[in-house]
């Protein structure tokens, strides 16, 4: 049998920690244009889960958004305008 390389030992064991160590943390806010009530979706994950915070975020925001809610970075300027108005728009 042949023997792997250290280096490519070494390298397989550098990625495995980088995989193992990361971490993701999702959140975005949204308003609803009509009512003025507001949302989060947020995750978290580390590891191999990183990557499951982003799709849970984009799905939740998805399912909202279908619900008429709007993410608060899209707003236009008038609509943040008529949300500040009515003390609807969120401070973070």
């Amino acid at each position: 049998m042949k023997s792997v390389p250290r280096a490519w030992t070494i390298l397989r064991l550098v990625v495995f920690c980088m995989a193992v160590s990361s971490c993701s943390s999702e959140a975005v806010t949204l308003v609803n244009l009509n009512s003025g009530a507001t949302t989060k979706c947020s995750a978290t994950g580390t590891g191999l889960g990183t990557g499951w915070a982003r799709t849970f975020v984009d799905s939740c925001v998805a399912r909202y958004k279908s619900m008429g809610y709007v993410r608060i970075d899209d707003l236009t300027a008038e609509q943040r305008a008529d949300l500040q108005k009515g003390g609807s728009l969120p401070t973070d």
